[in-house]
């Protein structure tokens, strides 16, 4: 894999420095692109999914500037695969979602990378001002949401911001 992605084979370990690629040495120029982890890890749009691995997959290219715009720093860019239909029609399974997993808390509401009761969710975060709480929300209207209290937000783990996410057409 590494021949074919054009990187040292120590790149591609996932117990290595939680670095980008660099430099790319497979044509790309590194001050414009930035290689980014696809993981082997599944996020539920469902029922919840359990990974215990997180093994480096390969490496996708974004453009460093946009990343920037969207205020991703590239040590933090992570990419792992949708499973599931609670997030379709946005969200569709196998789709691939750019996660920045330097957001460990909801600064605002938006799609979240989270884990709850030791299952990992591609879900929309809500928070509700009245309460303290949130809502856990899915795009597909068979998924009713779900309220947490104060104390069950508490017991929620957000794992990253999703900030991009791709799939077929």
């Amino acid at each position: 894999m590494a021949l074919a992605l054009g990187v040292d084979p120590a790149e591609l370990n996932p117990f290595q420095s939680a670095q980008p690629a660099s430099p790319l040495s497979n044509g790309l120029d590194d001050e414009t692109f930035v290689l980014v982890e696809l993981l082997d890890v599944r996020v539920s749009a469902g029922g919840g999914s359990y990974n215990g691995s997180q093994e480096d997959m390969g490496r996708f290219a974004f453009n460093r500037a946009w990343m920037a715009r969207k205020g991703v720093k590239p040590a933090y860019a992570r990419i792992v695969h949708a499973r599931g239909d609670s997030m379709a029609d946005k969200i569709n399974n196998g789709d691939i979602l750019l996660v920045d997993t330097a957001t460990k808390s909801l600064d605002q509401d938006g799609v979240y990378v989270i884990q709850l009761d030791g299952h990992d969710y591609v879900k929309v975060l809500q928070r509700d001002f009245s309460t303290g709480g949130l809502q856990i929300i899915s795009y597909n209207p068979a998924y009713k949401p779900q309220v947490l209290s104060a104390e069950q937000a508490a017991e929620l783990h957000i794992s990253g911001r999703v900030v991009w996410h791709g799939g077929e057409i």
